[in-house]
């Protein structure tokens, strides 16, 4: 019998509102895995932030916060 080897995708979440104290902003933190890849100043992330509140499919969301990584 053999082993399927189970392929781990990538896990993104985001943290919102996030406060930076050194320059008094607001952030929202996507991380991958647990990691910060991308932080965005509060003014930046609005439209990120409405549809994130709108979209209800967990694909659709993981594919949006995925455009970041890179």
């Amino acid at each position: 019998m053999t082993k399927k080897k189970v392929k781990n995708y990538p896990v993104y979440t985001y943290d919102y509102p996030d406060h930076n104290y050194e320059d008094n902003s607001v952030y929202l933190v996507i991380y991958c895995n647990g990691k910060n890849i991308k932080s965005l100043k509060n003014e930046d992330a609005q439209w990120l932030l409405k549809a994130l509140e709108i979209w209800e499919s967990q694909e659709d969301i993981q594919a949006l916060l995925s455009s970041y990584h890179y």
